[in-house]
């Protein structure tokens, strides 16, 4: 089987052992092995480069099990035993390292630190050939390795979905154990390839880019579970508030009760609303459905909303019901029924906010206050936690005060020369969320390299945000792996510098480079520090 296309970091290695044998045959000193070390220390340095971006996917995963049990802690029990294999496979390495090491310069080696990574300038037999054949080929531990390396692969494309074709070859390609044909043409096996007469400090930085390939792979892996988080989960565009109530009148005396919620809906796909009885029905997988009994009536749907009316007539409670039908991702239907009244009587304050059910600092909130029948002269509202003012077309603009705290917007009118209270409303108050770096409409994912290179700057963007508010990038860094050497370049500006686009045009393909330490300035002169980008140039 012809070998697959092989990374930038292994073509280094192996031109790296052609040197070597020929400066062996032409009895070069053996000072110039020491350029092995320096392979070994930068293949080193990437893997805990690696290890430190997982462990933050994997404190993600912790957050959004937290927030979502049922939705995400099956995908984080998924990234635990991703973390476990990985760690122990590269545990295993480090562990030959270390008894290749000893076999070579004794158990007292200075060479081994205290915390078991090896510093290959204290080796002496750094061109021997023998003890890495003897322990990788004589002992059988390459042949074990690569068993090991089999069963790691083997379990990430299981956590693989079917039709992620990219990542299966990206295992495949990175995981490769199979036999290789030499440059003679025959046929060895991996172990043999990869230890049998290799100089020591190659084969240590042999071991090592395998450690890099599994902290690689693990990456890979845990961003695909990552997205399945969201697989199968409806998409929304747009967020409002409801305030639910039994009944949209209280006469004196009796206890008004409510709950506030955050709807949200696609405002792009209009479901099915149908006015009637309904009743519910288990299907065979156990789970609930709906089904119309008697439709009275289907009503108009708007923006991804249903919009209900009727001419209010004699005084009274009229209740309706019926199912809402949304089309999932799949085809099928998902369908839930509701139940609600309003009561016709006499006048009564409404408060709602415009465009949010919670006040943002730092922006004009849109609210409006009116009470029925009352003119809006006679209107008159007050906030504790903020200022509210008129915007001069009827309505009102709040500016809270804290976030974290809960504002209470009061509506009072003159009724009959006497001030009465109509009504009240609670808001949360919050800070406007941090924006999301985007590089032209990308976010993350795979990208051409010369779009990638071509793009001039960063933006910040608000998304799924309803109000107008701009914030800046004001600097970030762009770091990628090139030549098997981390290399990282910083802008001080939204705008990508010739030093980053040049190291954007080294990258090979199916490297990553990230975007890291972006902070945005919002209008008010606050920096916020955006979650960073990882891209996989194609």
């Amino acid at each position: 089987m012809a070998r697959l296309k092989e990374t930038t970091r292994q073509k280094l290695i192996n031109m790296m052992y052609l040197v070597l044998t020929a400066m062996l045959a032409l009895n070069v000193s053996n000072e110039v092995l020491d350029a092995f070390v320096v392979v070994d220390d930068g293949l080193a340095e990437t893997t805990q480069r690696a290890e430190q971006k997982n462990g933050a996917v994997y404190e993600d995963f912790e957050r959004q099990a937290a927030l979502n049990p049922d939705k995400a802690g099956a995908w984080k029990d998924k990234a635990d035993m991703v973390h476990a294999s990985s760690d122990s496979l590269v545990a295993y390495v480090q562990r030959l390292k270390q008894q290749i090491v000893r076999l070579a310069e004794g158990r007292r080696t200075q060479a081994i630190r205290a915390d078991g990574t090896i510093d290959g300038r204290q080796i002496n037999a750094k061109e021997n050939m023998d003890y890495a054949s003897q322990m990788m080929i004589q002992e059988r531990k390459g042949e074990e390795l690569r068993e090991k390396i089999d069963a790691y692969r083997e379990q990430l494309l299981s956590l693989v979905a079917d039709g992620d074709t990219v990542l299966q070859e990206a295992l495949n390609g990175s995981l490769n154990t199979q036999r290789v044909m030499t440059r003679d043409g025959m046929h060895t096996s991996w172990e043999s390839y990869y230890f049998e007469n290799m100089p020591l400090m190659a084969a240590l930085a042999n071991l090592s880019k395998i450690q890099g390939d599994v902290r690689n792979a693990e990456s890979d892996v845990l961003q695909h579970l990552m997205t399945q988080i969201d697989i199968g989960a409806y998409k929304f565009n747009k967020l409002d508030a409801l305030v639910l109530s039994s009944s949209d009148y209280v006469l004196s005396g009796e206890t008004y009760e409510a709950q506030v919620i955050m709807a949200a809906y696609d405002s792009t796909t209009s479901p099915a609303v149908y006015i009637g009885d309904w009743r519910s029905r288990k299907l065979p997988d156990g789970t609930t459905d709906y089904e119309m009994i008697s439709t009275r009536d289907s009503i108009r749907v708007l923006n991804g909303k249903g919009l209900y009316r009727r001419t209010a007539g004699a005084p009274g409670i009229y209740s309706w019901k019926g199912l809402v039908q949304i089309r999932n991702n799949d085809g099928t239907y998902t369908r839930r029924p509701f139940e609600a009244s309003y009561q016709v009587g006499t006048p009564n304050a409404v408060i709602s906010a415009t465009k949010m059910n919670v006040l943002y600092v730092g922006v004009d909130n849109p609210v409006t206050a009116t009470v029925s029948g009352v003119p809006n002269e006679s209107v008159s509202v007050r906030i504790d936690n903020g200022t509210i003012t008129k915007d001069g077309a009827g309505g009102y603009i709040v500016r809270p005060g804290t976030a974290g705290e809960n504002a209470t917007i009061t509506v009072s009118a003159m009724v009959n020369g006497v001030q009465k209270t109509m009504g009240t409303m609670l808001f949360r108050v919050k800070e406007v969320p941090d924006p999301v770096a985007k590089i032209g409409d990308k976010k993350g994912g795979t990208i051409d390299k010369a779009t990638l290179a071509a793009q001039i700057a960063l933006q910040a963007e608000l998304e799924y945000f309803d109000f107008d508010m701009k914030f800046t990038i004001v600097e970030f860094k762009v770091s990628g792996l090139v030549d098997g050497f981390l290399q990282e370049k910083a802008s001080s500006s939204a705008r990508l510098t010739d030093e980053q686009k040049a190291l954007i045009n080294r990258l090979s393909k199916n490297s990553k480079v990230y975007f890291e330490d972006i902070k945005a300035q919002a209008p008010d002169g606050t920096i916020r520090e955006l979650a960073p980008m990882q891209f996989r140039i194609n």
